[in-house]
């Protein structure tokens, strides 16, 4: 890759991630954000310079600008850059590029489980293959890292289904873990046109093998409105309708084992969902040409990606109490990853620290979320996290703790902590979840003396 390109928005984790492959395949990168941190330290330490004031910044010294959802179409840089011709690309734009310089790639997309289903595959491919490489949304803990460029043989991408950006990458492998309503915004909030986009991915004229989770109403309906005949389909699952059927599930030493074709697999993440998501990894592996057995070896000790079940031991009020931090922010996330604390904990109940994300989605799965959360012991609301969104009335979570009867209302994380310490006792399992900044009560506990 022989240009020089400029990063902004470079200290989040998925461009500063595009940012490190580019470095590794030969490029001369440059990166700039508002704010420095750990992340733009780390590029910086990896031969990037940072810039944080984008006066300094000369447009015409690139061949290209790569720009995060966070950079406005008005920032100047990108109007500069356009006025001179030099080419602009959003993030999953470049990764588009970026994947050509692979021999075989696999990209990951689906409403839930995208991140842990990539960072699962990584992982086992980076033990299996030494030229493999991975871009993901997460820190994978095997490497602590959201990127490894190794070498130019197997690339393991995560697709980004929110903003249809999916759309720009033409991977070898697609893997649908589900299709769920979320973001619909982007879709017009019309599910057929939802389905409509999953599906130009999955047909990209690059795609040789689609991967998709049977068990799910969303990839039922692709199969059955769309023709992918031209394509080889495997399904997975639970179901009877599954080509790939997981069987024999049970948890045993903190290991969820389950049986696929007459083999014994494990994994240490727990529930059924990461079952499957385990299963889509399983299946890639095979059809890159590797056994059973070396998947397994491999898999059985892989731990995922952070903020997903991650389990904490942690005194409050002298107690030894198991804490789960867990990034879910969607009903279905919600219910699944209590069903997998209620599998891992079969005797312990369940108090559940939850700060909802975003008002839209609040509003678009009220009813849900009136049924996902009253599904816990005791249930501890916090404010809803905007990110960014205008507060919508009647969709607060004040609004969402009138329907359920197990809830207690707070309005910051020392209030939840004061409750939480009021309330447990060493029959409760803490399950702490969100996709905002409710894991800071982790280390909240964790210091408080």
């Amino acid at each position: 890759m022989n240009k020089k390109i400029l990063f902004l928005g470079v200290g989040g984790i998925g461009v500063s991630a595009l940012a490190l492959a580019a470095k590794k395949l030969g490029a001369s990168v440059d990166g700039y954000d508002v704010k420095l941190s750990n992340i733009t330290t780390k590029l910086a330490n990896s031969g990037i310079n940072i810039y944080s004031d984008l006066s300094v910044i000369k447009v015409t010294d690139y061949n290209m600008i790569v720009y995060s959802s966070a950079i406005s179409y008005s920032n100047h840089i990108l109007i500069e850059a356009n006025m001179c011709g030099i080419p602009v690309l959003q993030r999953a734009m470049f990764l588009a590029v970026l994947m050509k310089d692979f021999k075989t790639s696999i990209a990951v997309t689906g409403t839930h489980g995208k991140t842990t289903t990539s960072s699962m595959l990584a992982s086992v491919l980076y033990e299996l293959d030494s030229t493999s490489s991975f871009v993901v949304g997460g820190m994978v803990k095997s490497t602590n890292s959201n990127i490894e460029i190794r070498g130019q043989s197997m690339l393991v991408l995560e697709a980004d289904e929110s903003d249809a950006s999916f759309l720009y990458l033409n991977p070898n492998i697609a893997i649908v873990t589900n299709i769920d309503l979320d973001h619909m915004s982007t879709y017009a909030n019309c599910y057929d046109h939802l389905l409509e986009k999953f599906y130009e991915f999955v047909t990209k004229s690059s795609v040789e093998i689609i991967v998709l989770c049977i068990d799910d109403k969303g990839c039922q309906d692709l199969l059955s409105r769309y023709d992918l005949a031209d394509k080889k389909v495997i399904t997975y699952g639970f179901c009877k309708q599954a080509y790939i059927r997981v069987s024999d599930y049970v948890v045993e030493n903190d290991k969820s084992k389950f049986t696929v074709n007459g083999e014994i697999f494990s994994t240490l993440m727990p529930g059924k969902y990461n079952v499957l998501n385990a299963l889509a990894a399983i299946i890639a592996c095979l059809e890159l040409g590797f056994n059973h057995q070396n998947i397994n070896r491999i898999l059985e000790n892989v731990h995922g990606v952070a903020r997903r079940f991650d389990i904490y031991n942690i005194a409050i009020n002298g107690v030894d109490i198991d804490v789960i931090d867990d990034y879910g922010h969607h009903p279905v996330e919600v219910l699944n990853c209590i069903s997998a604390v209620r599998d891992r904990y079969p005797n312990k109940k369940i108090i559940h620290i939850f700060q909802p994300h975003r008002y839209s989605r609040n509003r678009d799965l009220f009813d849900d979320w009136a049924g996902a959360l009253k599904t816990t012991d005791k249930l501890i609301l916090l404010p809803t996290y905007c990110a960014g969104e205008v507060e919508i009335i009647g969709y607060t979570s004040k609004d969402m703790a009138s329907k359920l009867s197990n809830c207690q209302l707070v309005t910051n994380f020392d209030m939840a902590i004061d409750y939480l310490k009021k309330v447990i006792t060493d029959e409760y399992v803490v399950l702490i979840q969100g996709a905002g900044d409710v894991t800071n009560i982790v280390d909240m506990l964790k210091n408080d003396k």
